[in-house]
């Protein structure tokens, strides 16, 4: 699989896309459109820090220029599901994959707490880094 760089500049460069529901720059080979589309339909929110008070703008959200971001665990755990169906449809149409969707580390990481159903899932309790 192709790299994208270390930068969104390198990656822009290197025609990788930004995928918000993975908040990372992907290959194009393995960029889900559909999934994509489907994250971005939603009003998800962005927050500066975890008591959710300074939002971020979506607009700037979709640049994919920070560095991290805080979402809700309701958030969270929507990415794991879509991380999920894109792998699943990776395989179903024989497409390429970028190494954190076939990551076992990452799915063991998502199945862990999503069992935890005692956490509080409007909470800004989850940073997200970009990759």
């Amino acid at each position: 699989i192709a790299s994208c760089g270390n930068t969104p500049g390198e990656a822009r460069a290197l025609g990788c896309r930004f995928e918000s529901h993975n908040f990372a720059w992907t290959p194009p080979d393995c960029y889900d459109e559909a999934l994509n589309a489907k994250w971005d339909s939603k009003h998800w929110g962005y927050s500066r820090n975890p008591e959710g008070t300074d939002m971020i703008p979506r607009d700037e959200v979709l640049l994919g220029n920070l560095k991290w971001a805080y979402v809700t665990l309701n958030q969270h755990m929507s990415h794991c599901v879509l991380i999920w169906q894109k792998y699943q449809r990776a395989v179903m149409f024989n497409r390429p994959a970028d190494n954190w969707t076939t990551s076992f580390a990452h799915t063991y990481h998502c199945g862990q707490f999503m069992v935890q159903w005692d956490l509080n899932h409007s909470e800004y309790n989850s940073i997200l880094y970009t990759k």
